[in-house]
């Protein structure tokens, strides 16, 4: 591919988006409500001047915000530089007809969860505060506060809207 190619790609939706028939932001937003409490599973893009890294995670979708409990890994040396992160969320593929994904861009914050903080993160972690006491090592929260959710719907189409909608924040 040429370079006119790659552009022309890269603007394929933002030259679709203008011409979309849109879903009222109240609607979209329950449904991205809706989408978020109803999955468990996500792939969490980071990335920083030394690379990229996509990790698949259990999160729980809480007070407007994607909250993950990790152990650590290559994805924390991303974000102590770069607390700006990429989730992706889907059903499984099963027909063209029958799409539903909803992609995440937001800002991450981190805490370190451990048998002297674990009181005060109470309310965002899914998990008995007993069991980070027993540990032998700290754990992380992460809560990434969305700034944009790019959401496509098959059903939207039934709907009379376009497949794909954005929202901000």
């Amino acid at each position: 591919m040429n370079p006119e190619d790659f552009d022309r790609a890269a603007a394929f939706w933002a030259e679709k988006d203008k011409s979309a028939e849109k879903m009222p932001a109240d609607q979209l937003r329950q449904w991205v409500d809706s989408f978020l409490t109803r999955h468990n599973t996500l792939a969490l893009a980071t990335a920083s001047e030394g690379g990229v890294r996509c990790t698949p995670l259990e999160y729980t979708w809480k007070n407007n915000a994607i909250v993950i409990v990790s152990e650590g890994g290559e994805k924390f040396a991303h974000l102590k530089v770069n607390p700006q992160v990429s989730v992706a969320i889907f059903d499984p593929y099963t027909g063209f007809g029958a799409l539903n994904s909803v992609q995440v861009s937001g800002t991450a914050r981190i805490d370190r969860l451990d048998a002297s903080s674990i009181d005060g993160f109470a309310e965002w972690v899914p998990y008995p505060a007993e069991t980070f006491r027993k540990l032998d090592h700290p754990m992380y929260l992460i809560r990434i506060t969305p700034t944009r959710f790019d959401v496509l719907s098959s059903s939207f189409k039934d709907l009379d809207f376009d497949a794909r909608q954005r929202l901000e924040g």
